[in-house]
């Protein structure tokens, strides 16, 4: 084997003929776009491990060998080992750190020294299976993916896998790893220095830890309402949270906690050496030392393990205790709170190569910000932790009793265990604790993938089921889904409200304090209108308000704009130079809440019978209503496998049920539209369906039932109005479907290829057996148009009460909806030209808003015309606004 020697002869490199070790090359970002973002990651992430004590001996390329005859296909693409050996000193150790295109993975010597020393110099050997090209048939990637989530396989090494493919950097690492008798992890964590930071300001650069004697200043003479920051493992205050205050279109958010609260104050702490429990009494000294904790009362935002610690604190010491303070209101963000299986002694391996991945993820777009973030920040506090933990999987035995802070969290362990039992005095159901989660999973698309700062080989590694093969469920990467929300015993009650995100390709386990929703749903949770010391349920109306302006400073200038700040910092600018008229008198709800409904996959359905756009539907609408007012805790989101029948019809009697007079509800639904065969019987007088065939709209789990499609999984238009006609009066009920409602929308088959061929497919399900579809066109033949449009009207009329729906509907009882494109970007053609309208125009009449979509239609030259139903005054008032 060809041999080579780096590092001043310190490490010796044995290849395959297959591959070539040289140097490493100034480019260090290969393959990774324009790399500026790339380079200054990997960059922060050496600068990091160089002060958490690792000496980089050598970087060496590893790349496949190629033919001088440029006509040659190459060396055969035969698998072959690449040997390392590293001499080291009597009491240091050695890691190599391999990256390949932005993907980071520890390799740990052929012999770890598992505690064990010598007096003499040492060899360590390394050895990495290499192949020059990954095998690219889809039988290949089918049986890697099947590996990575059979039970019954060893789970491959690392992200990189058992076997590296193509050109690799191996990064070798030196430290100092001294004899030590006990304690050995906390030894290795010395470098934290746990205590209180204060956050000062918003940008990082202004948060300080505390020293002994330092303190807050705290008034003791009134209420005072305090709110902390705990971060979870391998974190720090500022690589926790840091990322709140660069938000784009959330600039005003800690502005405003600043503002409301009399301090905040983070928790910098030690997460492996020490249990969440310890971690928790820390804390409450460090607290204790601060006030006497009369009229004290603190809120708590959590990310990951800092929901133990949190827990630990609230439930089981904080009663215990004779500090009087009291805790509030609990944000736990994909808190550990059931545990991770990432805590598994067998799983920390593929821990630290999660975490390096995600930090350097991470600085790539912090690093992207204008103006920059403070990456070397954020990173140098994980890598401290990460490096502590491969250290200790190097040199010395690795048992998880002497890693408490990761035992602690493993699933169905005895922390966990005890902490969800009864806690003598803990907080019982019904207290204000929040919960935000998310269900992660890549998207590999053609020629591209989601999310956009994952490198591609680590969205085509994720892709293939590495993190599936770990969890064996729903997680953000690190923490299973189902784990945080899992607090308390069984029977629930103690998660007041939540912020779900479900299944999606955005927000992972780091990556949750810049998204603008989570940002929103905090917002909404904490107090942040009522200023320090008063609750929200106490405070007038009048107050709240005033308080809000004077806690987002927003500025308002007599030229030729007039500007308002929300507490997340968004302004809405209006070109009138008077005062802008007030909630009440511009007729805005009092409360909104929304249903947002978008289903593009179908559960028995063929792949051919999916749509594309309707998700895209559902979470456009949804962000459009948060900028707009809507509360993020107020706002459902329903996609695919979540919107069954009963999640949809549960999620909007609920919002109806909590309505008052002067609220509004929004109804968004984007999916196929079919019939079902009227019921002898199930009409109200005065309410038969003219044309004998019910509309419906299909749900996920769509079926097949005796005579059509299956009644209960569809929602029939009976329903909806039945609901819409419970609504309080004065509530305002707003519906926007953007699928077909009618059977008639049944066009040629030629009318239906042209659409295809442009990319266009119809949002209606015809009946699924012959004999419905027989029925169904006879029945159709009997009516005209105009009972057509009666079908439509029955959704907005309401009996009994005076409440009166509002419609959009994507189009004629005789069209279907297009489930199109636009830029590339799938959605449906209503949504996409309703929302195009309403941010062109945000103050015109729901009529401005139906001209408009209408003409775009139009322009778009689609067959179809979306229709407006409701009273005639509120088709002369805005979207949103009452009459």
């Amino acid at each position: 084997m060809p041999s080579a020697s780096f590092g001043g002869g310190a490490v010796r490199v044995r290849t395959p003929g297959s591959y070539e070790a040289t140097p490493a090359s100034d480019r260090g970002d290969r393959d990774l776009g324009d790399g500026t973002g790339h380079a200054a990651a990997k960059s922060a992430l050496l600068a990091a491990l160089g002060e958490s004590d690792f000496e980089v001996v050598d970087r060496i390329d590893l790349t496949p060998r190629r033919s001088r005859d440029l006509e040659s296909p190459g060396p055969a693409n035969r698998r072959g080992t690449v040997s390392l050996d590293v001499d080291v000193a009597p009491t240091d150790d050695a890691v190599v750190l391999l990256e390949r295109d932005g993907v980071y993975s520890w390799h740990l010597p052929l012999r770890p020294t598992g505690g064990t020393r010598s007096l003499d110099a040492r060899t360590l050997t390394f050895e990495i299976d290499v192949q020059p090209r990954r095998p690219t048939s889809s039988s290949a990637r089918a049986t890697r993916r099947a590996r990575a989530l059979s039970a019954e396989q060893p789970h491959d090494r690392g992200l990189l896998g058992d076997l590296v493919h193509g050109a690799v950097q191996a990064i070798v690492l030196r430290f100092a790893a001294p004899l030590v008798v006990g304690g050995v992890v906390r030894k290795l964590e010395e470098s934290v220095r746990p205590g209180l930071v204060h956050v000062a300001g918003p940008a990082a650069a202004s948060w300080r830890p505390l020293n002994a004697g330092d303190t807050l200043s705290l008034p003791t003479d009134r209420p005072v309402r305090l709110l902390l920051l705990v971060h979870g493992t391998f974190s720090s205050t500022v690589g926790a949270f840091a990322a709140m205050g660069l938000v784009p279109g959330a600039g005003g958010f800690l502005p405003s906690v600043l503002s409301a609260y009399d301090a905040v104050v983070g928790y910098d702490h030690r997460t492996l050496s020490v249990d969440p429990k310890q971690n928790a009494g820390d804390l409450l000294a460090e607290l204790r030392r601060q006030h006497p904790g009369t009229n004290l009362t603190i809120d708590v935002i959590t990310h990951s393990r800092g929901g133990l610690v949190t827990r630990s604190f609230v439930e089981a010491l904080l009663p215990q205790s004779n500090w009087p303070a009291t805790v509030d209101n609990i944000v736990f963000v994909a808190a550990t709170n059931g545990g991770t299986h990432l805590a598994d002694p067998a799983r920390w391996h593929d821990l630290v190569d999660l975490y390096t991945n995600l930090v350097t993820v991470g600085a790539t777009g912090l690093a992207m910000l204008p103006g920059g973030g403070p990456v070397a920040a954020v990173v140098g506090g994980v890598v401290r932790g990460i490096g502590a933990l491969v250290k200790y999987l190097v040199s010395y035995v690795a048992d998880g009793d002497d890693v408490p802070g990761l035992a602690a969290m493993i699933p169905g362990g005895p922390f966990v265990t005890d902490l969800n039992g009864d806690q003598p005095g803990q907080p019982g159901p019904g207290a204000n604790w929040h919960v935000v989660s998310s269900n992660f999973h890549v998207s590999l698309l053609d020629g591209s993938h989601r999310p956009p700062e994952f490198p591609k080989e680590l969205a085509v590694r994720l892709g293939e089921g590495f993190v599936d093969g770990l969890f064996k469920g729903d997680n953000d990467l690190v923490v299973d889904t189902a784990s945080m929300s899992a607090i308390g015993p069984p029977s629930g009650g103690y998660v007041k409200d939540s912020l779900a995100l479900g299944t999606n390709d955005e927000v992972y386990h780091t990556n949750y304090f810049s998204q603008l929703r989570v940002i929103d749903a905090m917002a909404g949770w904490l107090p942040l209108g009522t200023g320090a010391g008063v609750s929200a349920e106490a405070a007038p109306e009048a107050t709240r308000e005033a308080t809000t302006k004077a806690t987002t400073k927003a500025t308002t200038k007599a030229t030729t704009k007039a500007t308002t700040t929300t507490t997340t910092g968004r302004v809405r600018r209006s070109s009138r130079t008077t005062r802008q008229p007030s909630v009440t008198e511009r007729g805005r709800a009092m409360t909104s809440r929304a249903l947002c409904v978008g289903i593009n996959e179908f559960k028995t359905l063929p792949q051919s019978s999916w749509l594309n756009g309707c998700v895209n539907d559902a979470e456009d609408i949804a962000a459009t209503l948060k900028k707009n007012g809507f509360q993020a805790r107020n706002v459902t989101l329903l996609r695919d496998a979540d919107a069954t029948k009963e999640a949809i019809m549960n999620a909007l009697t609920s919002m109806i049920r909590k309505s008052k007079p002067g609220d509004e509800v929004l109804f968004s639904y984007s999916s196929h539209g079919t019939q079902v065969p009227d019921l002898p019987g199930t009409e109200a007088p005065g309410d038969k369906e003219p044309d004998g065939l019910d509309e419906a709209f299909a749900c996920y789990e769509i079926a097949v039932g005796t005579d059509g499609w299956d009644r209960d999984t569809v929602i029939l238009d009976d329903e909806l109005r039945e609901l819409f006609a419970s609504a309080p009066e004065g509530v305002l009920v707003e519906v926007l479907l953007d699928t077909c409602h009618s059977g008639s929308g049944t066009r040629d088959l030629d009318d239906i290829q042209r659409d295809l061929l442009r990319g266009r497919r119809p949002r209606y399900l015809p009946p699924p057996t012959a004999k419905a579809l027989a029925q169904a066109r006879t029945i159709r033949a009997n009516h005209p148009e105009a009972v057509e449009r009666k079908a439509l009207l029955s959704l907005v009329k309401s009996r009994g009460t005076k409440a009166k729906p509002v419609l959009f509907a994507a189009c004629r009882a005789d069209q279907t909806a297009s489930d199109a494109q636009f830029g590339g970007r799938p959605n449906g053609a209503f949504t996409y030209l309703f929302l195009k309208a309403l941010s062109e125009n945000p103050n015109g009449t729901r009529t401005d808003l139906h001209k408009a979509v209408t003409n775009g239609l139009k322009a778009e030259d689609f067959e179809q015309r979306s229709t407006l139903e409701g009273p005639v005054k509120a088709k002369k008032t805005g979207f949103g606004q009452l009459w």
